[in-house]
């Protein structure tokens, strides 16, 4: 064994350049299988931080010959108000917002969710203090300017304060309400991406300003990220037969 370490050594001395780019790819090699094993644990092997993680299901649309992507918001509706198989169907978009405590705070950009109103309620997410959204704080466009904040940002901005829920903060330059604090143990949909906001999705409009693009009223735009969790005594296969049922009347409905 010796003899043959010896000889490695000496070729590699002598072969410095071809010693580089075998060390390097073995590197190189190691480190994508690290990352695929990673992205793998993430999104398959590790469920999400909610009770009975393996009732929820993701639900993508897909146009024909394209790859499956999201939903846009009136599919998304659709969907909802036909679907039998699913205890209930929630989406979300991801968003930077800027956020201030208060007004003599320079805003900081935070990374958050735009969500519908029973985000918390299809996950089985109980507020550590407050409450979730309402199904009306997702009906009147800029309306409801309440949000729930993540533990980790109750923590760091406001000291674990219960005084936090009913407090005004500032989100893009628009006064919202604190109604409720995530807990700890939920820290998301996305290993990836852990956000410090929520904030109900009729807010978009306000968010973005009178004169941005209204998404929400775009069939075509598939920009939202869907999940349902099955009623008891569902199945995945039955839930996804009956979501292609659903796709096909959509279909024929706006076959544009």
């Amino acid at each position: 064994m010796f003899s043959d370490l010896r000889y490695a050594f000496r070729t590699i001395r002598h072969h410095r350049s071809f010693a580089l780019v075998a060390i390097l790819s073995i590197a190189l090699g190691i480190g994508a299988n690290a990352f695929m094993f990673s992205l793998a644990d993430a999104l398959v092997l590790r469920p999400l931080p909610v009770p009975r993680a393996s009732r929820v299901m993701n639900l993508r649309s897909q146009l024909r010959g394209q790859t499956p992507s999201g939903m846009s918001y009136p599919d998304f509706t659709d969907f909802r108000a036909r679907s039998q198989g699913f205890e209930g169907v929630a989406a979300w978009e991801l968003s930077q917002f800027g956020f201030a405590p208060n007004k003599q705070v320079q805003p900081e950009m935070k990374a958050g969710l735009l969500v519908s109103g029973n985000f918390f309620e299809v996950l089985h997410v109980t507020p550590q203090l407050g409450r979730g959204f309402r199904p009306d704080e997702e009906s009147i466009p800029g309306r409801d300017a309440v949000a729930v904040i993540s533990h980790e940002l109750w923590r760091s901005e406001f000291g674990s304060s219960a005084g936090v829920i009913g407090r005004s903060i500032l989100v893009n330059g628009i006064e919202f309400r604190v109604i409720g604090v995530a807990p700890e143990s939920f820290t998301g949909v996305d290993q990836f991406f852990r956000p410090t906001l929520y904030i109900p999705l009729m807010m978009t409009t306000r968010l973005e300003g009178a004169s941005a693009y209204n998404w929400l009223a775009n069939r075509e735009d598939r920009r939202l990220m869907v999940k349902g969790r099955l009623k008891d005594g569902v199945s995945a296969d039955t839930a996804g037969a009956e979501a292609r049922v659903i796709a096909r009347a959509l279909e024929q409905s706006y076959p544009a």
